[in-house]
């Protein structure tokens, strides 16, 4: 991701959306994330049609059928800083990112352990059932060496992974960090 982001919010978002349209073909989503789109859905609607700048589109059920991926990475984008903002006690996401940035390898390798939490938690609140590369999940098991790792949650893990990659290379943290940090996170069994 070579362009420049006015913060580490819309960058968060491009992110999300690039790597998630990368590795899911398709997606079932839980029955919180259909209901939160629905309702947004109804609030553009009130403020009249021509404030709606994202396409959804539901099913006979109700269900998110299609969706813009751009909606979904500013979605996970939006929880994730909600979440780390809290976690870090208020602080501003900004503030956070310089003290990761300029921190030790002590600040860096906290920060990865608990962005890895929340995006993983962020995907089981969003998605009910994915079908994705098997490729690229292959390939990521073998990299991260989850060889072992056997839960039903695999293609969230792989979904976290992308997104962690780009947010450490983002903020400059050495591929060698991260791996250090899941292999932290394995060892706890907090995967």
């Amino acid at each position: 991701m070579k362009k420049s982001y006015k913060s580490f919010s819309e960058f968060l978002s491009a992110a999300c959306s690039r790597e998630l349209e990368y590795f899911i073909y398709d997606s079932k989503f839980t029955s919180a994330f259909n209901y939160r789109m629905k309702k947004l859905m109804e609030e553009a609607e009130n403020k009249g049609k021509g404030s709606i700048n994202f396409s959804i589109i539901f099913n006979t059920e109700e269900e998110v059928a299609i969706i813009d991926a751009a909606i979904i990475g500013r979605y996970v984008s939006n929880s994730f800083i909600t979440i780390i903002e809290s976690k870090y006690k208020g602080i501003a996401i900004n503030n956070i990112i310089k003290k990761v940035t300029i921190g030790n390898e002590k600040n860096k390798e906290d920060f990865i352990v608990v962005s890895y939490n929340t995006i993983h938690k962020v995907m089981e609140e969003l998605y009910k059932d994915i079908k994705y590369n098997k490729k690229v999940l292959e390939e990521y098991v073998k990299e991260y060496k989850l060889e072992e790792y056997r839960n039903r949650d695999l293609p969230i893990v792989i979904c976290s992974l992308l997104i962690l990659e780009d947010i450490c290379g983002y903020l400059k943290i050495d591929k060698s960090e991260l791996i250090k940090s899941l292999d932290k996170i394995i060892s706890s069994k907090r995967l």
